[in-house]
């Protein structure tokens, strides 16, 4: 499994003298966005994190990737092997955590014939989530984008250090003379919903939007929850409601789009800020937000949703 080198967190660190599964409850407790890769002898093992939460497990061989639990990663581990961890981009985790499962999109395009900018203005357009390697032997380069957004890349002249966003794509071209594009496309096979933080955030904002809700009524509250959903959908694509990836009803959150924890706590967030702002609470409404908070203390404290508990209405 290919993934480029991103920022360094730690290397080459022992399972000798680590304690992995208290290395694991440090990086939930920090929040860590990236990867952690154990070496063994014909084997790593990849646990992938979003948000300080296991995203994904994987167990990769010459031959073969698997997904595994992380259980069964800590019953393998001989302790005598070396770990390293890396920072991912935020948002991005998602990504690189499945693109073990990419798909040949389009093969052996040849530059001959496929102009390299018109491709990616091609890609940008179909809002492709996968990448573009660059086959010019001896050298190779990597275009990674996240739905039609170019999120980075890499390439052997850079010794597969991951430089984000586009601006290294005007060097990559100018390299190009006699060259293969192969499209990927990546697809998420984790749910969303599988991940025990996504869906406390999914539960919190359901409690929070009910109560906002009974406070003015149904109709209103959908009147008003539409159109800050609009107004906010430009930033939040999830939230637009001729999407059809986000509904609220009878207290529930329903969503059907993979996005990161990190934009489905903003995005509620930011929605929810705005409704509250006009909305004069009642104080039944005001008490129940009061035991909101005190149930969810650590998730609110964890995405600083403080703001939304300071409505004086």
């Amino acid at each position: 499994m290919f993934l480029p080198r991103f920022k360094v967190y730690h290397e080459n660190l022992n399972t000798y003298y680590l304690d992995i599964p208290k290395l694991v409850t440090f990086l939930k407790n920090d929040l860590f966005n990236g990867y952690i890769q154990i070496k063994t002898e014909g084997r790593e093992f990849l646990v992938f994190f979003e948000m300080g939460e296991i995203l994904k497990c994987l167990n990769v061989t010459e031959n073969h990737i698997e997904e595994i639990p992380y259980k069964e990663i800590i019953e393998q581990l001989h302790y005598n092997e070396y770990l390293n961890l890396y920072f991912l981009p935020e948002e991005t985790t998602f990504f690189w955590a499945n693109i073990a499962h990419a798909t040949l999109l389009y093969p052996n395009l040849s530059s001959e014939f496929t102009d390299p900018i018109r491709l990616l203005n091609k890609l940008k357009k179909e809002s492709l989530t996968g990448f573009v390697e660059i086959v010019m032997p001896p050298e190779k380069g990597y275009i990674y984008l996240q739905e039609g957004n170019v999120i980075g890349t890499s390439s052997s002249w850079n010794e597969w250090e991951f430089k984000p966003e586009d601006n290294e794509i005007p060097v990559i071209i100018t390299k190009i003379e006699k060259a293969i594009f192969n499209v990927y496309k990546v697809e998420r096979k984790v749910e969303a919903t599988s991940n025990d933080l996504f869906q406390e955030v999914l539960d919190f904002f359901s409690v929070y939007m009910s109560i906002l809700e009974e406070n003015i009524g149904k109709k209103q509250f959908s009147i008003l929850l539409r159109q800050q959903a609009i107004e906010k959908a430009e930033k939040y694509p999830f939230l637009d409601p001729f999407a059809g990836e986000f509904e609220y009803k009878e207290g529930i959150i329903n969503l059907w789009s993979d996005i990161s924890i990190a934009e489905l706590a903003e995005g509620l967030k930011e929605l929810c800020l705005e409704i509250a702002k006009k909305i004069k609470l009642l104080p039944s409404q005001k008490e129940k937000l009061e035991g909101l908070k005190e149930n969810y203390k650590e998730l609110i404290k964890k995405l600083n949703l403080f703001p939304l508990f300071n409505n004086k209405g």
